[in-house]
Order: structure tokens, then sequence, then C-alpha cells
């Protein structure tokens, strides 16, 4: 539920309403009377920064014109055209207009149009009156124009023109409304609340009026708020007076909704009559910037209350991230320090290796005496012919390697052939002996023979 607060100038009398407004519904929390002259003193106190205005203006200005028919920015142009013609005195002004209805021309399409306008430095009085204590006015209307809404709202309206009457103090508000469009607006003095003879004498004057200038006939009035609780008129009015009732969806005693109504009917329907607003244009941009502003101060606030939770995120996973690198740092230096004696450890081992490759070397060598046993064959029975010249030994894997080269003193190839034979068989024969290769050459008698020899 929304607060408000309005305020109501009238005569002298300045009535202030707060209220809660909840889907159409207004609740009246408080309301407050004053003296004018007492209301500065209520805004130095007053922690409401932000009011919905309503002024019963001394001086207007209001006429129905018929103008063309064009789009609403042209319209605004021609209007305001049309006031400084009228009223050659007023140059700075505010003013709302009512569409009341197309025409027919046989030049081009018209439309009536009722225009109410008021004087900016009065407007400005008004306004200066509420900044000077740094208070900010949402809307300014007036009376007449905000309980035509009222009015409208009630229903069971004919369909001809009917003339309103409220009152405060000594002054009565007279506007006369047709289809909920205000249409003509009258302040008249009264000797006293209520209607008596001399509001008669207003109210019969004001109807003729409306017949013959404005070629509009009421066919009933309407009493708004206190106006009917004193009627003591001698005289009989042209047209019958009903009261309105009070409005249902406001929450209030009925003394307090009849005294009142216009600082209510503003809170009901102010944003309904955004149209009607009567402050300066200039007040309205600085309005509208001075809000832009704040929302960007809150959207700068809040990024910056984010920035700051994020920095404080980012913080903590740096502080941790920091933590996880001091770990690592020192496990990198433990590292090191392992790394270090592996080095250590390696060159030792690599200075090692020829022993121990020796030490297996000698572990895995075949028994080389038995080798020299088995080419002690070589100079037994029918080898007396053969001359060895050269005997290589070379370890392979678990055996032995030799090759041997040599010649055959024998007279005849025959013969040379035939120890060179011989020779092979007992190669074949001794054990572990594996003969690869032979060859021999009869015409220089040289022989060469490779085997392989690997004890059991």
């Amino acid at each position: 539920m929304a607060k408000h607060v309005a305020v109501n100038f009238e005569n002298g009398i300045v009535r202030i309403v707060y209220a809660s407004l909840s889907r159409g519904k207004l609740s009246v929390k408080n309301t407050i009377t004053l003296k004018n002259e007492e209301f500065d003193d209520f805004l130095r106190k007053e922690k409401t920064r932000n009011f919905t205005v309503v002024c019963d203006f001394k001086t207007i200005y209001q006429f129905i014109a018929v103008l063309p028919a064009v789009k609403e920015s042209y319209l605004k142009k021609i209007i305001e055209s049309e006031i400084r013609n009228r009223y050659l005195e007023l140059r700075d002004f505010s003013y709302f207009h009512i569409v009341l209805g197309e025409i027919t021309s046989e030049v081009k399409k018209m439309q009536e149009v009722f225009i109410f306008a008021v004087n900016n430095d009065d407007v400005s009085q008004i306004i200066e009156r509420f900044s000077s204590h740094n208070k900010t006015i949402s809307s300014l209307h007036t009376n007449s124009l905000v309980l035509s809404r009222l009015v409208q709202a009630k229903g069971d309206l004919p369909d001809d023109p009917v003339l309103c009457v409220s009152e405060s103090g000594e002054t009565k508000t007279l506007f006369m409304i047709k289809g909920g469009k205000l249409l003509f607006v009258r302040d008249v003095q009264s000797l006293t609340p209520g209607i008596h003879d001399f509001d008669v004498e207003n109210l019969n004057m004001t109807i003729n009026y409306c017949r013959q200038t404005l070629r509009a006939s009421p066919t009933m009035l309407i009493g708004i708020g206190s106006v009917m609780d004193k009627y003591d008129a001698t005289q009989s009015l042209i047209l019958p007076m009903v009261g309105m009732e009070n409005p249902s969806n406001v929450k209030a005693p009925k003394e307090t909704i009849m005294e009142f109504i216009v600082p209510i009917a503003a809170i009901l329907y102010s944003r309904e009559l955004k149209w009607g607003n009567l402050l300066l244009k200039s007040y309205r941009d600085f309005l509208m910037q001075k809000a832009f502003l704040k929302y960007c101060t809150a959207a700068f606030a809040f990024f910056f209350i984010a920035g700051l939770g994020y920095f404080a995120i980012k913080t903590t996973e740096v502080a941790a991230l920091k933590n996880d690198i001091d770990l690592l740092r020192a496990e990198l230096t433990r590292a090191k320090t392992i790394q270090q004696s592996y080095e250590i450890y390696k060159k030792e081992l690599e200075n090692l290796t020829p022993l121990a490759g020796f030490i297996n070397a000698i572990n895995t060598t075949p028994d080389f005496q038995k080798c020299l046993v088995a080419l002690s064959v070589f100079g037994g029975k029918g080898m007396k012919d053969i001359n060895v010249q050269s005997i290589r030994i070379t370890p392979e894997g678990g055996a032995f390697r030799f090759s041997m080269k040599g010649d055959i003193s024998a007279n005849t190839y025959l013969v040379t052939h035939s120890t060179f034979r011989h020779l092979r068989e007992v190669i074949k024969k001794t054990s572990g002996m594996e003969l690869s290769s032979d060859r021999l050459d009869l015409h220089s008698r040289k022989f060469e023979i490779e085997a392989r020899y690997r004890s059991n």
C-alpha cells in the first residue's frame, strides 16, 4: 500500500490528508486543517518529501473554442495561440484542455475544446513555497477538475449537463459537466456555509448564464461534500438539487470525507488526470531529471555494493590461490631438494656402472677354460699338417665365437683337401662346437674357419 499526502489550498485554509491507496480503495490515516500562514511551519517539520497539491486559483482563464480537428501536437500550439490572442495580459501560463466533441462544418472537420489556464506566477508561488523547504510537488490540479472526476465516478448521471456545487468557507465553487467532461467553472462568494437565499440567487444566475451564454442547459444541481449539511433557503431553485453520496471506496468517517473531499479526490484520481497537471513544464522537467539522477544513483550504489561483494569474493579467492601457491612453492622446494639428491645418487651410480658391467660380464661370460680345452683337439691325430697362423676368440652372449686362419703343408691337392675335411669333421664332432663357415684355397693351401662354442 502506497502512502500519499494531499494538500488543498482553499480560501485561506489548507486541508491536508494522509492516506493509503491500494487497488482503487483509499484509507484515510490522518487529516489536518491549517491556516495559510501556518503551512510553512508545517512544511518545515513534515518528513514527507512529495505531495499532491490541489488549489482553488483565485484568477482563472477559461473558454470553449471551436478548433480544427488536428493531431494533439498541433492542437496544443493552436490552443496556446488562442489563449494569447484572447488574454493579451497573459503571456506565461499553464493550461489543460478537454476535447468536448466534434461539430459539423461544411469547410473542414472541427471540434469543441474546453480550455482552462492559470498564470504561471501563481503556480510558481506554490512551487517555491514547497521548494524552500526541500519538498516536491508530484502534481498540481484545480479543485474543479478533481471533483468533476469524482462526480463522473459516481455514475448514474444524465446525458445532459449538470451543475455541481462545493464550498470552502465563504466561497462556493460551481462547475458544469457533461458526460463527465468539464465545461465551465465559477467561484462565487457566500455569506455562510450551506445553501441560503443568497446562494440560491447565485445558483439561479449561474444556471441562466449557462443557458444564455454557453447555450448549455443544466438539468440538475449536485451538492458535493458539506455544502448540503445546512440548507436554509426560502427561495426556490430553478433546478432540483441533490447531495452526492460519499464515495464507497473511501474508508473514513462521513464527516471527514465531506470536509476533505477535495484532497481525497486528488489522491484517488491524480494519476488519471496527468493531462490536467498545471505544474510548470520546466519544473516537471526538473523532477524528471531529479528522478533520473536518483535512479542512476541507486543503480550506481547497487553496482558499487555488488562490485564490493564481487571484490570481496575475488579477494577471498585470491587469498586462497595465494595460499595454494605458497603450498606449491613449498612442494617445489622439497621436490628441488629431492631432485638434487637424485642427481647426486645418479652421478654416483654412473661412476659404479662400469664396475657393475665388468662384474656382470664376469658373471655372464662362458667358461673360457673349457673353450681352450675344446680347441686342443686341433693338435691331435691327423692334425700334423695343419699350421694355425691365428685364432681370435670373442665372447658372444653365453658362448664364444672364434675364427681360425692357417695353411696345410701337404704335397698334393688331394691330401690338402682330405686334411681340411678332417679338420671340419673334428670341429663338428667336438662337444659344444658348432661350425659356422669354412673356406679352403687349394692353390695357396690357406684356410679360414669360423665356429661357435657353447659350454654345457
